[in-house]
């Protein structure tokens, strides 16, 4: 290959590169709405939604994956990170565990270890434990 080439494939690359690293950088900046609490497809305790996945996660996840779930626990750990919040919930099975970002609203600050709440969410996994994406606290 010539030099030309060569300084023509490096030049794309680059451009591509920088171009990707635009497009993740804006991304991760975007304002995520709330979804709406009155519109879910299923409603659980965390703990019958851990005990669907140990039973299989293969259908569990066919069948959550995607989904609007309407789910209530206790709140093990919560973590303001920006305008999210991380809330673990509680789980009788140490290996395994319901993780779901809330979009943050007022009264997300007010959440403590041990109390009792109700989220809706979206269902995008599970990894050690069901993963739950872009929630909203329901009073």
């Amino acid at each position: 290959m010539s030099k030309k080439s060569v300084k023509s494939i490096l030049a794309i690359s680059i451009t591509v590169i920088v171009g990707l690293m635009t497009m993740v950088m804006i991304k991760s900046q975007q304002k995520v709405s709330p979804l709406p609490s009155d519109q879910y497809s299923y409603e659980m305790s965390t703990e019958e939604l851990l005990a669907e996945f140990a039973k299989s996660e293969l259908t569990a996840t066919r069948k959550y994956m995607d989904k609007i779930l309407k789910i209530d626990g206790i709140v093990e750990t919560f973590d303001q990170r920006g305008s999210k919040s991380i809330i673990e919930f509680t789980s009788a099975d140490p290996t395994s565990s319901v993780s779901c970002t809330v979009v943050s609203q007022d009264s997300s600050t007010d959440l403590l270890s041990g109390s009792h709440i109700t989220v809706v969410a979206r269902c995008t996994g599970y990894l050690m434990g069901a993963v739950l994406e872009n929630g909203t606290l329901v009073n």
